[in-house]
């Protein structure tokens, strides 16, 4: 509590290990005895030294159930941040993640693909972690789909996102207008978005930009509200018959404070799949 202080009612007689944990701290652990018959055990104060947290390193495979496939171009995620993407074995590595003691989380997604989590516990200052990941196909008949003008009746993610559309702010494309588009390309999607740019890099990856001036600015991308890290071929990993919407903020002051935490100071652009 505010004083430090705590109480385990039920603990039964004989050996037990206690583990001491707070973000910031060094964590401690150490052993104890409750004799047969005792009433409450009083423990002597227990101090925490400042520390940095753990760092981890994450290993691991994704695959199909279908034959065990490996599964290429999925992202890992780390407590909610893209880490690394999978190479052509379904195999990701990744060394020297920030991670919280106690419970952190990795979620896999993969574009056609059930998201999978899964959990680790940390309770060393560096542990490296081997996963195998198995992703499941989503079904490829699609249900079809109401448009409800309101977005307070919308479910789920989307209705966030017809009520920033609301406000004004950005540029937003639907599923109704991705498909009135008539591209396969999703970078061709966001060239004929306001304020945007597409350049074409020396390795032929075509990335958004925002021109500043005499100048470009490359904007912060979210899939599914995952941040991407590093340069994302947009085009091999997002289908445009599997978007369900776009927005697009030019200016670092539209955008959303939930996607604006480490200063998006080119803007974002947020994709959303079905």
């Amino acid at each position: 509590d505010s004083a430090g202080a705590f109480r385990l009612p039920g603990v039964t007689a004989g050996a037990h290990r206690l583990h001491l944990r707070k973000r910031g701290f060094t964590p401690r652990a150490f052993d104890f005895e409750v004799p047969d018959g005792l009433g409450p055990l009083r423990l002597p104060a227990v101090r925490l030294a400042a520390g940095t947290p753990p760092r981890v390193t994450l290993t691991g495979t994704v695959v199909d159930p279908a034959g065990e496939l490996p599964i290429e171009e999925a992202d890992v995620a780390f407590n909610g941040a893209v880490v690394a993407t999978t190479d052509a074995r379904g195999k990701f590595r990744v060394e020297g993640v920030a991670a919280d003691w106690g419970s952190n989380v990795v979620e896999v997604r993969r574009i056609g693909y059930a998201p999978m989590t899964d959990e680790v516990w940390v309770q060393e200052p560096v542990t490296t972690f081997d996963v195998e990941i198995t992703l499941h196909k989503l079904p490829v008949g699609l249900p079809p789909v109401v448009v409800i003008a309101d977005p307070g009746q919308v479910a789920g993610r989307m209705r966030a996102f017809y009520q920033r559309r609301r406000q004004g702010f950005g540029h937003f494309l639907t599923r109704e207008e991705i498909a009135q588009r008539n591209t396969t390309s999703t970078t061709e999607l966001l060239r004929q978005m306001p304020g945007l740019s597409i350049r074409r890099t020396s390795s032929g990856l075509e990335i958004p930009v925002i021109p500043q001036g005499g100048r470009v600015c490359s904007p912060k991308i979210f899939v599914d509200g995952l941040p991407q890290s590093g340069s994302i071929d947009l085009n091999s990993k997002l289908n445009t018959e599997w978007l369900e919407g776009i927005e697009v903020y030019t200016r670092p002051s539209d955008v959303p404070p939930a996607y604006n935490s480490s200063g998006a100071v080119c803007g974002a652009i947020l994709v959303w799949t079905r």
